[in-house]
């Protein structure tokens, strides 16, 4: 079940639903499923048993869990069934040429991004600047599994156009798969870490690689380097028969294949990012968690980066293509951000 967020407009209104989404032309609104399953089964309080069983807003919907999940799939298998079209004000039932497929998170309440796919972590090693090295390589990585959290407010979902950075030379993108949390936990035994696990996403880490590698310099951060955009989509894969480690992934640039592979050896697997996660943290419903980004998934790795206009492809079998197009570049630079001494 591939779970997305979408615009869609009843009446004069702009609407952002959840919906299941065939991957083809219809998308079915959870919502409205659930309130007409009800209704057919002569609920009369059908939508407001919808609303409180299978909400409209992702990170509230997947907090019901496995069950929750259940119910939605039971609602949709309905209304495929019977044909239904609407219920009450609201529509069960819309062609993919009708809405906008948003991020599926457009506010996830946090993003984590591990790094934790061997080849590329050696390849990342390579391009560091010495100083920045960790002393026992990846040995200490896999120890220790240190994460950076991302800003929520950069989120950026299918077809969005990526504003350039006033301060970077060097746009990179980064093909990742992501989990999202279901179940909320904290303190999670890597053994119950998939209890809380609702599916996957397309995880694409913009970066400025160049402004990326001066802030490393100083110890903290990302920064800057990564801050600016997020992209997301374009669904949650709930199906528990996915293979996150096995699914393929591609990135193309312009309809060119940049990048081919799998997650394949990870230091640790995604049950365990989620456990350490969750030490001494409260993990929400709609957290976002990145493996990292696959072997040659990035420009870094290939010795090349963005151009204006643009577009990049993030496909992972059983999710979908995550599309961005990149944006021009800004014609006035208001501040060098790589810094400027003051007398």
């Amino acid at each position: 079940m591939r779970l997305v967020t979408f615009a869609c407009t009843n009446g004069m209104t702009r609407h952002s639903r959840v919906g299941v989404w065939d991957g083809g032309q219809e998308v079915i609104d959870v919502n409205a499923a659930v309130a007409a399953d009800y209704a057919h089964r002569g609920q009369r309080r059908a939508l407001a048993l919808a609303d409180a069983l299978a909400p409209a807003e992702m990170a509230e919907l997947l907090s019901g869990g496995r069950e929750g999940l259940d119910l939605v799939r039971a609602g949709v298998d309905a209304a495929r069934d019977r044909g239904h079209d609407t219920v009450d004000h609201l529509r069960v039932r819309w062609s993919t040429d009708e809405i906008r497929l948003l991020a599926p998170l457009p506010r996830p309440p946090s993003i984590r991004d591990f790094l934790m796919v061997e080849e590329h972590v050696r390849n990342a090693l390579e391009n560091l600047p010495p100083e920045r090295r960790p002393a026992h390589g990846i040995e200490a990585i896999a120890e220790t599994p240190g994460y950076y959290k991302g800003s929520v407010e950069s989120v950026l979902g299918p077809d969005d156009v990526l504003a350039w950075p006033s301060y970077t030379e060097q746009l990179d993108y980064e093909l990742e798969l992501a989990v999202v949390i279901g179940a909320p936990g904290r303190d999670i035994a890597p053994e119950d870490a998939h209890k809380h696990i609702a599916g996957y996403t397309v995880f694409n880490d913009w970066s400025a690689r160049d402004i990326q590698m001066l802030e490393m310099r100083v110890g903290l951060g990302p920064g800057l380097g990564k801050d600016f955009a997020y992209s997301l989509g374009p669904c949650i894969q709930c199906d528990e028969r996915f293979d996150p480690i096995t699914a393929r992934m591609q990135a193309r640039v312009d309809d060119e294949v940049w990048s081919d592979g799998s997650i394949a050896a990870m230091l640790k697997t995604f049950p365990e990012l989620v456990a350490w996660s969750s030490r001494a943290v409260e993990l929400k419903p709609g957290d976002v968690i990145g493996s990292g980004t696959i072997a040659r998934g990035c420009g870094l790795e290939l010795g090349r980066y963005l151009w204006p206009g643009a577009v990049v492809e993030l496909e992972v079998d059983g999710i979908g293509v995550l599309r961005n197009r990149v944006g021009d570049r800004p014609t006035a630079h208001p501040a060098d951000h790589r810094g400027t001494s003051r007398s």
